[in-house]
């Protein structure tokens, strides 16, 4: 997945997997959205 102005992420079963580029920033975005997307999960559940 291509996020604008981010980069590129790559997904495994619903979750974003350790970014290639292994920087603070895409770190911090990694674990902001497998976050958001627990809570999603548990809402659906």
């Amino acid at each position: 997945m291509y996020i604008k102005d981010m980069g590129v992420f790559e997904f495994d079963k619903g979750k974003i997997l350790p970014p290639r580029i292994k920087d603070k920033r895409h770190f911090n975005i990694m674990n902001e959205i497998n976050k958001e997307v627990l809570i999603l999960q548990t809402e659906i559940g």
